[in-house]
């Protein structure tokens, strides 16, 4: 069978064993004394018939391709054949058209003798058997490697959901002062690591992570345990763990449970054992959550001392204390933010370059730019950021060397000039602004624009539910003034910096006031939620587009709707022990209805909770 395919050789040794289970079988009414030993090596080649037949149906699904290249399935395959070949030729001796015919018309049937002795018969059964269990194995390992593809990437989406490789690019595409400092330097480690294992030839073990403390999902220290268990648990190399991973799977959905501390802690001691080296990266340690990130630190502390194999750890963090204490006995590298001048003054000339305004800059100017930038950032990349792009809206050079004479000094009097210069704004325009800041501040996930945009409409103050017209994502960016952002890799809007929630937080109002106010917007949507037009009613064509665009953030299979329907509990629980707001306490009450009768509403919103077809995937 040399010259056949995977898929052709399995096809012939089924017929293979088909054959000799029929040798079996006439030998079986013909022979007297062997029966035994004859239903033995029959229900044996049955046996490794219906592994073959498994092979086949693998062969035959879309990922056969990759399993007919296997170097161990096609030798499996082959030792399979040769030994039903060796048995098939020994059976049919006797049963050849010289021998057999002469003595069966002699002497009749019964004269047949079966051609093995007893012990010859336990050898048969054990290299079948061996046959049948190397090529099991060599199918399982190569159903693990292609692994039911599907199956294996819902078990990595259950270990953990976060993008970790999308957050990786939008840093890289960033790598500007509004995502510098420790963040940059972290990717830049990354890049290396990366570039690394490339040119090896080891398959070393590598994760890493973004936290982030204005996302949700990425300031929970067990995310982050999740999110490297999944990351090293990607190579098809080790399908023995892959295995493991798939019967923890199965286990945690009978019980309807995810992933654990202690379940991380296991799965990854294993992992970092799995590997001749392995690495991780943990960026912005600080932005995890204070009460817990203890716990994360505890895990790395663990690995580190009881791995078996070499672990390297690199982790980026603000000095907290608890954080400085923790690490007091690493090596560490302070950087100060004055050692990022080679680094300012590259940002500077190509913002400078890029802009098209300034393309005759004279030099002189452009050299007192930098320098006055230099002097007065100290080394803040994100003041100067928001600098830079004021100076870039200047169009004659002495407005240019007026702003540079009254440039702020410090990130909070930069955040301040801004915000100012937002206040200053239109009453409409200014409130559009603090709703998108505070939404920001305070939701469960990230927002996309199909939620962000309609979620600053509502005016959550005012008894009647009046809506602002409709804004774009530029004209959102333009009215927060560089504060917010738009990520272009993951497509939600988050601060253009940690420091630019601290400052909301510090000067303007509380996590707590911006949670107070994303409830009573999700209450009064949930309270005006219009279903479908029912079937058969009219309209005109002029009267459909304006309620759709007037009213579609009332329909219950609005993006801003699935949000709400599922976090305003969320958003309405920040407010316990707090000193009631009589807006927030007035929706609510509309909202559950009286004690005898819940509101039409509230029984909407339940009856969507209980049904799983019908639960917002948000």
């Amino acid at each position: 069978m040399d010259g056949l395919g995977s898929a052709a050789s399995v096809v012939a040794i089924i017929d293979l064993s088909a054959k000799v289970a029929s040798l079996c079988f006439q030998y079986s009414t013909a022979v007297k004394n062997a029966k035994s030993d004859i239903e033995r090596v029959r229900g044996e080649v049955d046996r490794l018939k219906t592994t073959l037949e498994g092979a086949q149906r693998l062969l035959d699904s879309p990922n056969g391709a990759r399993l007919q290249t296997s170097q161990p399935f096609s030798e499996a395959l082959h030792d399979c054949a040769s030994q039903l070949a060796k048995l098939k030729a020994k059976l049919e001796k006797k049963l050849n058209r010289g021998t057999a015919r002469k003595m069966m018309s002699a002497f009749g049937v019964r004269a047949l003798k079966w051609p093995f002795e007893s012990k010859d018969v336990d050898n048969i059964i054990q290299n079948l058997n061996n046959c049948r269990d190397t090529l099991s194995t060599n199918l399982t390992i190569d159903q693990t490697a292609l692994l039911l593809d599907d199956e294996r990437l819902k078990i990595l989406e259950w270990i953990s959901p976060i993008p970790y490789g999308k957050h990786h690019n939008t840093v890289k595409e960033a790598r500007t002062p509004a995502g510098a400092g420790k963040t940059f330097l972290t990717s830049k480690v990354i890049d290396h690591v990366q570039s690394l294992l490339k040119s090896s030839r080891n398959e070393d073990g590598f994760a890493f992570f973004y936290c982030n403390r204005n996302e949700e999902e990425r300031r929970k220290p067990l995310m982050v345990l999740r999110s490297y268990v999944r990351q090293l648990s990607t190579t098809a190399k080790y399908p023995e763990e892959m295995r493991k991973l798939q019967e923890l799977w199965s286990e945690k959905r009978l019980r309807g449970s995810d992933l654990g501390l202690e379940d991380c802690r296991e799965q990854l001691f294993e992992l970092v054992n799995l590997y001749p080296r392995t690495t991780l990266v943990l960026d912005a340690l600080d932005e995890c959550e204070p009460d817990s990130r203890g716990e994360l630190v505890r895990t790395v502390e663990i690995l580190l001392s009881k791995s078996r194999r070499p672990l390297k750890v690199f982790v980026s963090s603000r000095p907290d204390r608890d954080i400085r204490n923790r690490f007091l006995d690493r090596p560490n590298i302070e950087i100060q933010a004055t050692h990022n001048e080679n680094d300012i003054r590259k940002f500077v000339n190509e913002e400078i370059i890029k802009h098209g305004a300034w393309k005759d800059i004279s030099p002189p100017l452009k050299d007192e730019i930098i320098m006055v930038l230099l002097a007065r950032s100290q080394g803040m990349f994100q003041w100067l950021f928001l600098q830079v792009k004021q100076l870039l809206e200047l169009e004659t050079e002495a407005a240019i060397r007026d702003r540079l004479g009254r440039l702020p000094t410090g990130l909070k009097a930069a955040y301040d000039e801004i915000y100012g210069n937002i206040q200053a704004r239109h009453k409409h325009d200014k409130a559009l602004a603090d709703r998108a800041f505070m939404w920001v501040m305070c939701a469960r996930k990230p927002l996309s624009s199909e939620v962000l945009l309609p979620a600053i409409r509502p005016d959550s103050e005012r008894d009647a539910f009046d809506l602002s017209e409709s804004i774009t994502e530029s004209r959102l960016l333009h009215l927060c003034n560089n504060l917010l952002v738009l990520d272009s890799q993951l497509k939600i809007w988050r601060f253009s910096h940690l420091s630019v929630t601290e400052y909301f937080e510090e000067n303007h109002w509380s996590l707590r006031l911006a949670h107070c106010y994303a409830a009573k917007v999700c209450l009064k949507l949930l309270i005006e939620i219009r279903e479908e037009p029912k079937s058969g009613s009219v309209s005109t064509g002029d009267e459909k587009d304006h309620k759709s665009k007037a009213h579609d953030i009332f329909r219950p299979d609005h993006p801003l709707q699935f949000y709400s329907q599922r976090h305003w509990i969320t958003h309405v629980q920040t407010q316990e022990g707090q000193e009631a707001d009589p807006v927030l306490a007035g929706l609510l009450k509309k909202f559950l209805g009286s004690p005898g009768e819940s509101s039409v509403q509230y029984r909407e919103w339940h009856n969507q909770t209980k049904s799983p077809q019908r639960l917002p995937p948000f």
